[in-house]
């Protein structure tokens, strides 16, 4: 089936359905590890935040803690 084709069936569908295909193709381009287009890229800021972030784990790798650590640090310092 063509795009064109495929774009014309999903345009003929309710709101609510096309909502419905809309969640299920992110969820297929998540599953296999499909870029999205660039107008759902991350910003420059946000880009630079995720290199700088990698850069300090890289640098010391055996400074970080996993979640479950931070979770059980956090409820034993907060009493949760």
């Amino acid at each position: 089936m063509s795009t064109v084709a495929l774009t014309d069936r999903i345009t003929a569908l309710p709101a609510d359905l096309q909502a419905q295909v809309a969640d299920f193709v992110e969820f297929l381009m998540l599953k296999h590890r499909i870029p999205f287009r660039d107008e759902e890229a991350l910003s420059p800021a946000q880009q630079a935040e995720l290199h700088r972030i990698w850069a300090a784990y890289e640098a010391a790798p055996d400074e970080v803690i996993s979640v479950d650590m931070l979770q059980e640090q956090t409820k034993a310092k907060y009493g949760l």
